[in-house]
């Protein structure tokens, strides 16, 4: 594979994941699910272990939204990295993800995340995806606090 195949399928989906934060950060949910194959399995954070179909994992982004508050939805990605060849891609990224309730103030945290990337008929999809919180083994709680380095 060349090199300039690599950056373009790199660059690719830095665009797709700048397009899907900002839609995320507007509650857009079509443009959302967007990036996501519709045999999509994803393990996320919450609720449940895993989550199969674009139609089931769909339910839970609205779910998720509809815990963020009325006021703006926090969700911006840091430290994204992406590695891709001809078909086969994935990236990772820490997200502070949450929301800001009628008072202003801002509730979330910082999570972990791994996008797992397939290209079928020239389109990027995301095929499995990630989220986690780390926790701490002594108490079993979630560590919610931790910030970037």
């Amino acid at each position: 594979m060349q090199q300039s195949q690599q950056l373009t399928s790199e660059q690719q989906i830095r665009e797709l994941l700048a397009s899907w934060t900002q839609a995320v950060q507007a509650k857009d949910l079509s443009r959302v699910m967007a990036i996501y194959a519709p045999h999509i399995r994803s393990f996320d954070a919450i609720q449940k272990l895993q989550f199969r179909g674009v139609e089931v994992y769909r339910a839970h982004w609205e779910n998720c939204m509809s815990h963020c508050g009325g006021g703006p939805s926090v969700f911006q990605m840091a430290q994204l990295e992406v590695e891709a060849n001809v078909d086969l891609a994935f990236s990772h990224a820490l997200i502070q993800c949450g929301g800001t309730n009628e008072q202003g103030e801002v509730q979330g945290c910082w999570m972990r995340t791994t996008q797992c990337w397939r290209k079928t008929a020239g389109q990027w999809q995301v095929v499995h995806e990630h989220f986690s919180v780390p926790f701490d083994m002594v108490s079993n709680e979630a560590m919610f606090s931790l910030q970037p380095d």
